[in-house]
């Protein structure tokens, strides 16, 4: 009997979680036609898989509509079965957006910032995680030895993120045991942020079939810290806007301003972009050597990296215009690049001037991830909460409700997450990212 392929058609949700529904291969025509129904409670969970309340009222009358564009089938080649996930985004019935839809309120933050500035977005993702199970051992840290170790799942991973689309850059070895850091190639507009969410899913299914798991969460140990870097670049009519040579470390007036935007909101930001319930979870930092280490690591790491490619005349050296550092995978990516958008078009609003290099204190200019870092930002969520409460920009700029109900679902996480201890919520994140 030959069996039926279904399709899982999915959404990466407020907590960053990608849920969805498997429907048959030959029913996906229809589908991309009428959508599948998609209540609004199941947009508003927790990452532990709670309902909250929400402001929302769908009446039966939102569906997920999958993305062609965004539709992926991994095939390891060797008889295994094949599975095949396609991104949606939330419509209302009659084919509307909804406020609630995380992949709408990033497009329409690119639509805002391409109407208002004639500026298209690119982003590249550097994407670390670390690898467990099938009892190796690890080897130094950045080593070739550690990459030789691992050369069966690189090249595997490269593969089937080639048959998905996705270019892998560079792929090499943390400073942590077993942790790696693999860089993608940049695409643009919300298909940046797709990618992301795609390139996770594809690193869980290759350490899977590789007898392996693998995790993305921020604390793996208390030397792997794994994050994101978001390489970001704004064109106009294609052409690159970040780079001016006779400006100073070759930043633009337009990426002068955009930057001060994003270091201005960094402490509501952070809510947003790197919303771990790690951090701060269970009282004092100082109880917890891992979390008093990550905080320590987000006050001395800078927020903004301007590329030093920027000093050479060799345009295609610079693979971005600048690099956001305060991000990690426990955040939504579609809110994530939206956010950080929104705070850079809020910049560019204003006109606000470039920082002067001596003043930066959130940005490196020369090639290092520190710098004087007064900044503002947390690793504590709850503070970084309370910072996006009082932060007027992004209740302007988020649909309505939206804001409330992302708010909502964090503070639940974190009352979760207070009631575990820091070694359980330790294996639990381990588990979940």
């Amino acid at each position: 009997m030959d069996s039926k392929s279904f399709v899982a058609v999915c959404y990466s949700d407020l907590a960053g979680q990608v849920r969805g529904h498997g429907v048959p291969r030959d029913g996906m025509q229809d589908l991309y036609k009428r959508g599948l129904p998609w209540p609004a409670d199941l947009a508003a969970l927790t990452v532990f898989g709670e309902a909250v309340e929400t402001p929302w009222q769908d009446n039966g009358g939102l569906c997920l509509h999958p993305e062609a564009n965004a539709e992926v089938t991994i095939d390891f080649g060797n008889g295994t079965p094949t599975e095949s996930f396609v991104l949606g985004t939330i419509q209302t019935s009659d084919h509307k957006i909804w406020g609630g839809c995380t992949r709408s309120f990033l497009q329409a933050t690119l639509d805002t910032l391409k109407s208002e500035f004639g500026l298209d977005v690119s982003c590249t993702y550097e994407h670390q995680f670390s690898l467990q199970g099938d009892g190796r051992v690890g080897a130094p840290a950045m080593s070739l030895s550690a990459l030789r170790r691992e050369r069966e799942f690189a090249s595997t991973l490269a593969t089937v993120l080639d048959n998905a689309g996705i270019s892998l850059v560079r792929f090499g070895a943390g400073l942590g045991e077993r942790q790696f850091t693999a860089t993608t190639q940049a695409k643009f507009g919300v298909s940046a942020a797709d990618s992301a969410v795609i390139f996770r899913q594809l690193v869980h299914a290759t350490a899977e079939q590789l007898g392996q798991s693998c995790s993305f969460a921020p604390l793996a140990s208390l030397s792997d810290q794994n994050g994101i870097i978001l390489g970001i670049d704004l064109f106009d009519d294609g052409d690159q806007v970040t780079h001016d040579s006779t400006k100073p470390h070759g930043i633009s007036t337009t990426l002068g301003s955009f930057i001060s935007g994003v270091l201005r909101h960094l402490p509501a930001l952070t809510a947003l972009t790197r919303p771990s319930i790690l951090a701060g979870a269970n009282g004092s930092a100082s109880d917890n050597a891992e979390i008093s280490m990550l905080q320590k690591t987000s006050r001395q790491r800078a927020p903004i990296l301007i590329n030093p490619a920027f000093r050479t005349a060799d345009a295609n050296a610079r693979e971005y215009g600048f690099a956001f550092t305060h991000a990690d995978a426990t955040a939504c990516p579609y809110l994530q690049l939206g956010a950080l958008l929104c705070a850079g078009l809020q910049g560019l609003r204003e006109a606000l001037p470039t920082p002067a290099a001596d003043a930066l204190g959130g940005i490196a200019v020369n090639g290092s991830m520190n710098g004087n870092c007064d900044h503002g930002a947390t690793a504590d969520l709850a503070a970084a909460l309370t910072a996006l409460g009082q932060d007027q920009l992004f209740a302007n700029l988020f649909p309505e409700g939206l804001l409330e109900v992302y708010t909502t679902v964090k503070q639940a996480e974190l009352a979760t997450a207070a009631r575990l201890s820091p070694t359980k919520l330790g294996e639990w994140g381990q588990e979940i990212y």
